[in-house]
């Protein structure tokens, strides 16, 4: 019998084509291949009964002691990190579980040879294989991203201005004053609170300096793109923040703010990038684009030296507004002074930039997991029935809870926490399943 894996997808706005893709590379080397919400993988596995699981972290508790059940069952437990290195360089050793017993685990996928020092203690465990979600930005994969002209038209953008592209990434700031409680409850979750108490002066710190952060920047910006309309300006809102926020903000200015697309869509066509430590700047600097450090609050914590290293650090609004307009007018005199320390950085942080990172993670499963069987003598029926719920009519309930009943029935599909269309269900599962399957069958065919 064919090898069963489980593969559950976190944020959907960022994970799921390329785990998709992945899994497409699965199949063809005969694997069955099962996707699912991320956060209730408990459930699903007792459904499902993989013989593999890849897992996106297993820094948590919940997630560390799942590893440990399933390997009991011979269960194959892969973790494919979301992100090369956070970028809170004091949480390193936290985010990536290096001090968590890992002995569940079977590999650990990294981005880039930083991490390699964090696995003294699990070294064998740790694979440097690159960063698989870049490969879109490889001429191979043109056919599944956007062209600028359709990026243009789909979003009403005038095809004779430059475009700058700003990337929020203000996670923390909607918790500044409000959901106060599940942040705290969250962070314990996820093992994070200890580091952030330790380093950077408890929770309420954070969040009060990350809603500082995001108020200089719509200031600041508003005031650039009144001074200067004829460009294009994009907002592109993280996936983790409070997105309906910005909704208000930036009304009758020639500005687009766009939270459901994925950035590998947008980076390509975009003149210059302003961002605060973001993985987004990586992406621009393979791209060989314009980047800027937004760095106005003097009080600034999320700072990664790694992610900027590439980037012109701004600390004022006249130093952004500058920065932006000799980005345009000489992009390639403004990125030359950066050009060595880009190459050095992107070695360090996500290793190979080749287009081919999802194929490689897929063979490295089938290499370690061939013919492997789990043992599902005995199963959970209880956990088994509440996957069952869960999975109810395309995620039915599980919806209920995240959105309410009425914005389900309307149609809006915004959680608690002002995430818009977060999590992933059947439709989007099977669009990129069938659209990578027809791309995958384009190219056996040349």
């Amino acid at each position: 019998m064919r090898c069963k894996v489980l593969f559950p997808i976190d944020q959907k706005w960022r994970d799921l084509p390329g785990n998709i893709l992945i899994g497409s590379y699965l199949k063809k080397n005969n694997f069955d291949v099962i996707y699912c919400r991320a956060g209730k993988e408990k459930y699903f596995v007792e459904l499902y009964h993989p013989d593999i699981i890849i897992l996106n972290h297993v820094r948590s508790d919940e997630n560390n002691q799942l590893s440990i059940y399933l390997k009991k069952r011979n269960v194959l437990v892969f973790v494919l990190p979301t992100e090369g290195v956070p970028t809170l360089k004091e949480g390193v050793s936290y985010e990536l579980a290096s001090n968590k017993n890992l002995s569940g685990v079977c590999k650990i996928f990294s981005w880039g040879k930083f991490t390699k020092e964090f696995f003294i203690k699990n070294q064998n465990k740790n694979i440097v294989i690159g960063a698989h979600r870049f490969d879109f930005y490889d001429k191979f994969y043109s056919d599944l991203v956007l062209s600028r002209k359709q990026l243009f038209s789909k979003y009403d953008l005038n095809l004779s201005y430059q475009t700058v592209l700003i990337a929020t990434n203000f996670t923390k700031a909607g918790f500044f004053k409000k959901n106060k409680k599940f942040f705290e409850n969250d962070s314990t979750r996820q093992n994070v609170i200890g580091y952030i108490n330790k380093f950077y002066k408890g929770l309420s710190n954070i969040t009060k300096e990350d809603f500082l952060s995001r108020e200089i920047l719509i200031k600041s910006l508003k005031d650039i793109i009144i001074e200067n309309p004829n460009r294009n300006y994009i907002l592109k809102l993280h996936p983790s923040e409070d997105q309906v926020f910005y909704n208000d903000f930036f009304r009758g200015l020639n500005l687009r703010i766009i939270t459901s697309e994925y950035i590998w869509n947008l980076i390509p066509h975009v003149d210059s990038l302003v961002n605060r430590s973001c993985t987004t700047s990586l992406e621009a600097w393979i791209l060989r684009k314009p980047t800027i450090e937004f760095r106005l609050n003097p009080n600034e914590f999320y700072i990664s030296e790694l992610h900027a290293s590439g980037s012109l650090i701004v600390k004022s609004h006249e130093e952004l507004k500058k920065a932006i307009t000799h980005s345009l007018r000489s992009p390639n005199k403004f990125i030359e002074p950066f050009l060595t320390r880009r190459k050095e950085t992107l070695s360090d942080l996500i290793g190979p930039i080749d287009g081919s990172r999802s194929r490689e993670i897929a063979n490295q499963i089938t290499k370690f997991s061939i013919n492997n069987k789990a043992d599902w003598t005995n199963q959970n029926n209880i956990y088994r029935f509440i996957a069952k719920i869960y999975l109810f009519n395309n995620y039915f309930f599980h919806d209920i809870k995240l959105y309410g009943f009425f914005n389900y029935l309307c149609g809006k599909k915004v959680d608690n926490l002002g995430r818009l269309d977060k999590y992933i269900n059947n439709q989007d599962i099977n669009f990129w399943e069938a659209k990578i399957m027809k791309f995958l069958k384009k190219i056996n065919k040349t």
